[in-house]
């Protein structure tokens, strides 16, 4: 077998493009971790990542069907994302119905679209690839989209950090100093949602959702301060990018699959380490 650094020919501008995917993603990663991970929506994060089958099934659909724009997945992946990502925040502002029963509706039936469309759709689509993801099969348009996101979040941190820090750990005292929370709210859904469809191709829909809160949960057991949890996110992110990418290479397995694989291993390793400490400070 070629040595991961001796790769040439196509095979080095497929490797490179998942390199550069790994370093880009590890921004949105640590950033969108630490607001999922800080305002507890991690469920809800869960459910728009599903919930994208169903635009991705569509839009499989019309691109085969009518020979349409190769796009189409990727528009209405984004369009399901957004539309779900906003159907719990306003059902639960203007409803007062509790997130979970809305989740529990969109999460199956997103699936359930997406399931019938690709089943529906002429020819053999294999639905793997937006389920587990394929890093090897980033190309420049993904490079330059999820940069385009990484800049987006950065501004979006920078201009709204003190009330972001306000809505994640008191929504009610943020209400009070005149925040408009709902709109404060819908934004953060909004990039947590684009998010999720910009890092399909990474990791897929099924475990999208864990490395965006696994990097994000492990920071957050050193460190109480928000843009710290987000740095250490990052870098994490960008070491089980990396090592997984090096790892499925020379075992031959897929990228996604073990990128997570390592990721939950250091988050179990963590939680034992942390467990362990705590008990011999507590016994001193």
């Amino acid at each position: 077998m070629d040595s991961f650094l001796e790769i040439d020919g196509a095979g080095f501008v497929i490797l490179k493009n998942a390199i550069m995917a790994s370093l880009l993603s590890c921004i949105t990663f640590g950033i969108v971790g630490t607001i999922v991970t800080t305002k507890k929506i991690s469920y809800m994060a869960g459910s728009i990542s599903h919930t994208i089958l169903g635009g991705i099934g569509i839009g499989v659909f019309l691109k085969s069907f009518y020979n349409l724009s190769p796009l189409l997945p990727i528009i209405g992946a984004t369009v399901f994302a957004i539309g779900a990502a906003l159907i719990i925040a306003l059902t639960n502002h203007y409803f007062k119905e509790r997130y979970d029963s809305v989740i529990g509706a969109l999460w199956p039936l997103g699936m359930a679209i997406g399931i019938i469309f690709i089943y529906k759709t002429p020819g053999i689509i294999d639905p793997m690839n937006y389920l587990f993801g394929n890093i090897l099969l980033v190309n420049n348009y993904d490079l330059l989209m999820i940069s385009c996101l990484n800049c987006v979040l950065a501004l979006f941190m920078y201009l709204f950090y003190y009330k972001f820090i306000s809505l994640c750990f008191d929504e009610d005292f943020s209400k009070v100093r005149g925040v408009n929370t709902l709109w404060l709210n819908l934004v953060l859904l909004i990039l947590v949602s684009i998010s999720i469809v910009l890092m399909v191709n990474i990791v897929g829909i099924i475990m999208v959702v864990a490395m965006i809160t696994i990097p994000a949960s492990i920071a957050s057991k050193y460190s109480n301060k928000i843009s710290m949890i987000a740095i250490i996110a990052t870098i994490l992110s960008l070491v089980f990018n990396l090592t997984g990418l090096y790892a499925s290479f020379y075992l031959d397995l897929p990228a996604g699959p073990t990128i997570i694989v390592i990721a939950a291993t250091a988050y179990l390793i963590s939680n034992i380490l942390n467990t362990v400490f705590k008990k011999g400070v507590l016994h001193e």
